[in-house]
């Protein structure tokens, strides 16, 4: 006989979310999807039962690593163009760890397909013309995927367009054990799909699509390669009808100056996912000012020295003439040095914006390190 699993569920009042764990909730809590407080004690609590999972990837990250990992997410590199306060505004009391479920699907997969490729070639002459040439070819390869057995609201857009096909790490996975989720204040999401709907909805048409890719891969390079006609007889053999799985990830969503932003970390560290972060326009317009006055420069100093050199008669005395020759040598040197040393040029700019973040990302792992970890 499976074991079974108990959750308790709350639905947030504010944005409706879904709220599930397999402890008891504490007297106040914050949505992770909203931020809304919620007084547990005036809220109508649930409890769902359904079988145990077969397997689990348990946590290996803390919550301070993920707050570690936004950190490094927020500061960027020297290249980038990120506001220079994030770190001032960003708060991350709201991080969030769940365990998603998941099915892993492992098997075979077979393609025959067929094409016509198209490609672009140059004669003695240098001219282009086109050539084309009917393919053909077989791919075959193991596949082993994890993809999201739930389908619905009480999930994010984001998390689930990120999570819905996982990679999957066969060291990680152990046998499912309710320690691994009791005591912690994990959310978890149970699932609302079946092995074949989860395959249905997002199985088949992923690893058709690899297969598809893996066919690409085949074609031979050619430039300017176009392909088409694609058409292919793919067949699979599962090795399992699929395992149930929970799969850990944190994630957590914040705001600047009123837009949501989000980063996701899967629980054992390895794959990220973040929206762009917000950008500094004002950069944008110092680096647009300094090439404008650097123009400016250029196109009074130069054509003005010319003129005074062209319009100077040789007649006047030499030593009259060696005041209009240092007055142009004057006119040139002023705007050679602002074109040098008059206006920063946008590397330097944004070094100097890298700089101003890089003491709010001291002092944001300085707070996190101080704070208690999620073990």
């Amino acid at each position: 006989m499976k074991e079974l699993l108990k959750f308790i569920q709350l639905r947030c009042p504010n944005c409706h979310s879904m709220l599930s764990r397999v402890d008891k909730f504490e007297a106040q809590i914050k949505c992770p999807y909203c931020s809304s407080i919620i007084e547990v004690s005036g809220v109508a609590q649930h409890t769902l039962v359904m079988v145990s999972p077969e397997m689990i990837v348990p946590f290996k990250t803390t919550e301070k690593d993920f707050k570690q990992a936004v950190c490094r997410h927020l500061l960027g590199t020297e290249s980038d163009n990120i506001v220079c306060d994030i770190f001032d505004k960003v708060e991350m009391d709201n991080v969030t760890a769940i365990y998603l479920p998941m099915y892993l699907f492992e098997g075979k997969y077979e393609t025959e397909y067929k094409c016509t490729l198209v490609w672009s070639e140059k004669n003695a002459d240098g001219e282009k013309y086109t050539c084309s040439k009917d393919e053909s070819g077989n791919v075959k390869s193991n596949y082993s995927i994890l993809c999201l057995a739930y389908d619905g609201l009480e999930i994010t857009e984001e998390l689930a367009e990120w999570t819905h096909c996982f990679p999957y790490d066969p060291a990680a996975v152990q046998t499912f054990k309710s320690e691994f989720v009791t005591g912690k204040g994990y959310q978890i999401l149970p699932r609302n799909l079946d092995r074949e709907a989860t395959w249905n909805k997002w199985g088949a048409d992923i690893i058709e699509d690899e297969a598809e890719q893996e066919a690409f891969k085949q074609l031979p390079e050619k430039t300017d390669r176009i392909i088409r006609d694609y058409r292919s007889m793919f067949d699979y053999h599962a090795k399992h009808e699929g395992h149930l799985i929970l799969a850990p990830f944190w994630f957590v969503y914040y705001t600047y100056d009123y837009q949501k932003y989000f980063l996701m970390m899967d629980g054992l560290g390895k794959h990220t996912n973040g929206s762009k972060l917000p950008q500094d326009e004002n950069i944008y317009e110092e680096v647009k000012k300094n090439k404008k006055l650097d123009t400016r420069a250029h196109l009074i100093a130069a054509p003005l020295a010319a003129l005074i050199l062209f319009f100077t008669p040789h007649f006047l005395d030499s030593w009259i003439m060696m005041q209009t020759i240092k007055i142009a040598i004057i006119l040139i040197s002023w705007g050679l040095i602002w074109r040098f040393l008059g206006g920063e040029d946008e590397n330097n700019i944004l070094k100097r914006a890298y700089k101003k973040r890089k003491t709010g990302y001291e002092q944001m792992l300085v707070t996190t390190s101080s704070n208690n970890s999620r073990e």
